[in-house]
């Protein structure tokens, strides 16, 4: 289960991962991406294909990347979320946050359960930027709606 102390523990880190990182500079992947640069996170770009995506160094897999990261984004389709944060476990990635179909989980139990037992923070779902300080539009209305519905970790 979600919990605010396990957004608060993924957004406090000032280097993540994000694997999924796109070149289509329209896509959800960017836009975190950007967002998170503006605001003085160092993000590497997890992508087998470009060295790089808007000046993000990009790295074919986790293990590829020189200084390793605690903290990754899954920021691809719920079908490959299992895979992938697997590879985070193996790749010793402590915090994990897995941005699936809204109000459906995109990892399954046993996977869940398997982090919760390594003592591994996973937040399964939501956008991370609405949990932002001052997110801007879309992200803050989608966060009051959330916030209002009760969808959202307390």
């Amino acid at each position: 289960m979600n919990t605010k102390q396990d957004i608060t523990a993924i957004l406090s880190s000032k280097r993540l991962a994000i694997i999924g990182l796109s070149r289509d500079v329209k896509s959800y992947s960017q836009s975190v991406m950007r967002e998170l640069t503006k605001r003085g996170y160092t993000v590497v770009g997890v992508n087998p294909n470009p060295p790089s995506i808007d000046g993000v160094k990009c790295y074919p897999d986790l293990n590829a990347i020189p200084n390793p990261v605690d903290t990754a984004l899954i920021l691809l389709p719920p079908e490959q979320s299992d895979a992938v944060l697997q590879s985070c476990l193996d790749a010793n990635i402590k915090k994990t946050w897995v941005r699936g179909a809204e109000g459906k989980r995109s990892v399954s139990e046993p996977l869940a359960v398997i982090c919760a037992e390594r003592g591994v923070i996973l937040v399964d779902g939501y956008c991370p930027i609405m949990f932002l300080e001052k997110p801007g539009f879309p992200h803050n209305l989608h966060g009051a709606f959330a916030r209002w519905l009760n969808k959202v970790p307390k």
